[in-house]
């Protein structure tokens, strides 16, 4: 990590929900995402995913969370930085810890993206392409 500024890289709690959908919410990419407050909560509650972001004082700058966590496998989704804390290493930082804990967990990491930008930071970190992947939502 490169970076002069200092920070805060925490796994996140129900608490951090509104800070963690207001930077959804601001990054472009991920603007009008139907993830509620409510299904965030139940996947914490659940098990079923989780969250690491970095933090500048009170303000979470980048996140990345898992989805469809069993004890066999885990999605990852939802990485995304603020426009202006980009180029810092923090979403490389957040996809190395998330995936170290997988893997010590023993799970298969699954990884979807199609902006060019983070593919370049998943292949740099190992994720090999295996093929293009289509979602139709009726």
């Amino acid at each position: 990590m490169t970076s002069e500024t200092s920070f805060d890289m925490r796994r996140t709690t129900v608490e951090d929900i509104p800070s963690h959908m207001e930077l959804m919410q601001s990054i472009p990419e991920f603007e009008g995402s139907s993830t509620s407050e409510q299904s965030m909560k139940r996947t914490i509650d659940r098990g079923t995913g989780r969250s690491y972001a970095i933090w500048e004082g009170d303000k979470m700058v980048s996140v990345v969370s898992t989805t469809a966590e069993n004890t066999q496998s885990a999605m990852i989704v939802g990485v995304g930085t603020r426009e202006d804390h980009k180029r810092k290493g923090y979403a490389s930082e957040l996809m190395i810890k998330i995936c170290e804990e997988l893997i010590n967990e023993g799970k298969i990491i699954c990884l979807f993206y199609d902006n060019p930008e983070a593919g370049k930071i998943y292949q740099r970190l190992g994720f090999k392409k295996i093929g293009l992947w289509n979602m139709n939502v009726y």
